[in-house]
């Protein structure tokens, strides 16, 4: 039975609807078919994940959580989020768990049962390094790792650890006292596509060997804002008075970047404008919206419609005062005033 094929992102809606393109990639098959099973949105708290992520302007995208020490995925119910955490059983470490409730909280509310099981270094060794099979692609990315004492035996004192993602320390902690965590978080930046590990080191004169309960990385990148909301309100309004093409009555005018819709093209300013319509050859029917008008950076109309021009099209200093050209020579029928 083959698994599922699925995909995250954690993200700020800025209006109150949001779409969905799926669109077929140059590597795909003109024959394959594109289509999607299911859609699922979770509202997370206004808190989590926010210590290096601008979401006004950014969106995350997951590339592993880990469960260190669990032998099963853990997912909804045990994680309310429903975010899936991989489990990893590492040889040659030590494993922990406990059956004990922890005390306090943390911002990005992993669940607790990926918190009750650890891999902790050998008697004797000062380094716990765990070499992730994750090969991140260059950018910017957001690293938690998680540290719960669930020790019951560790000795108190000055035990101190330095963690280190690749080669970069993130954190030099105070471990916590048993069942209570901590969790260190950075934002680092890979210039090449890399394969990061984790590392972590007691200091000199600490008393507890280095452990680790659960870890994440995102990959920060950026959003472009939806197109502009006149552009919207205008596409819309001629979908409900010509026969255009479908995709005109849902989604995004301008967006994905690349993909904008049948017969429209964008410019690439933030947020992005229609610049382009192309009402020819498209088997259309109707008469010419006025709403038309209303795309206020629109520089050139292709158009085999009915009616009369609307006025906020050819006179200057309206609504289209950067208009340049209009074809309107495909008209069967029209009148300008």
């Amino acid at each position: 039975m083959y698994r599922p094929i699925f995909y995250e992102i954690v993200l700020t809606p800025k209006r109150d609807s949001m779409s969905l393109c799926l669109a077929r990639n140059s590597e795909t098959q003109e024959s394959y078919y594109v289509f999607i099973s299911t859609i699922e949105l979770r509202p997370l708290q206004s808190a989590m994940y926010k210590t290096f992520t601008d979401f006004n302007y950014s969106a995350l995208l997951p590339f592993y959580r880990i469960s260190f020490g669990n032998y099963h995925e853990i997912r909804f119910p045990d994680d309310q989020y429903d975010r899936l955490w991989e489990p990893l059983q590492v040889t040659f470490r030590t494993h922990m768990s406990t059956n004990d409730s922890f005390f306090g909280s943390i911002r990005n509310q992993p669940p607790v049962s990926v918190l009750k099981t650890a891999i902790t270094s050998f008697l004797g060794e000062d380094q716990l390094l765990v070499s992730s099979w994750h090969i991140l692609p260059q950018g910017i990315y957001y690293f938690a790792v998680y540290l719960c004492n669930i020790n019951k035996t560790s000795l108190s004192g000055n035990n101190t650890f330095q963690i280190f993602i690749g080669n970069v320390q993130i954190a030099e902690i105070v471990v916590p006292e048993y069942m209570y965590c901590l969790s260190p978080e950075s934002r680092l930046e890979f210039s090449t596509t890399e394969s990061i590990d984790i590392r972590i080191r007691s200091q000199v004169g600490s008393h507890m060997r280095p452990f680790i309960n659960a870890a994440e990385a995102y990959q920060i990148v950026k959003i472009t804002n939806m197109t502009h909301a006149g552009d919207v309100l205008a596409i819309r309004k001629i979908a409900d008075t010509v026969n255009v093409p479908d995709d005109w009555t849902t989604g995004d005018p301008c967006l994905p970047s690349g993909l904008p819709l049948t017969s429209v093209i964008c410019n690439e300013e933030d947020p992005p404008r229609v610049i382009i319509v192309n009402l020819t050859n498209k088997g259309l029917t109707g008469n010419i919206p006025p709403s038309i008008a209303n795309l206020t950076a629109l520089k050139q109309l292709n158009n085999k419609l009915d009616g009369d021009v609307p006025p906020g099209l050819v006179k200057p200093g309206l609504k289209l005062q950067y208009f340049q050209l209009i074809h309107v020579k495909e008209n069967k029928n029209f009148e300008m005033t």
